[in-house]
């Protein structure tokens, strides 16, 4: 094999890690933001109209500092930027060790999209409960 040709192999051998990575990231990311929207969502409603106390209290002081919705939503873009930025600097890092990026983002990633299910999940109970 040539030096040409086992060059052009290289460069499609990392544009497909690049593509991979990059699918890995969207995929991380747009979960965290999904399942940060559905709980604003489902949290502003049980906070507005049944009546529900947020018992967060950084969430509760960015509601009583901002107002509901706003406090909220901010409360859930710094969280998404926060998660992201940390997560992909260490991805990043992982590249250049032994250590692949894919499971940096699953630990970046994976414990923000549970603790939002399970709050999105608790919060559904709630409103499930009250209404019946």
């Amino acid at each position: 094999m040539s030096i040409k040709n086992e060059y052009l192999r290289l460069n499609r051998v990392e544009d497909i890690a690049e593509q991979i990575g990059g699918a890995q990231r969207m995929l991380g990311i747009s979960a965290v933001i999904i399942t940060q929207i559905l709980d604003v969502i489902i949290t502003v409603h049980a906070l507005t109209i049944s009546g529900v106390v947020e018992l967060n209290p950084i969430a509760l002081a960015a509601i009583n500092a901002f107002g509901t919705i706003r406090g909220l939503l901010l409360l859930s873009l710094t969280a998404v930027l926060m998660v992201s930025l940390v997560t992909e600097f260490a991805a990043a890092y992982c590249t250049s060790s032994n250590f692949p990026a894919v499971y940096m983002r699953l630990l970046g990633y994976l414990p923000m999209t549970a603790v939002s299910v399970v709050a999105i999940s608790y919060n559904m109970s709630l409103l499930i409960s009250l209404s019946g």
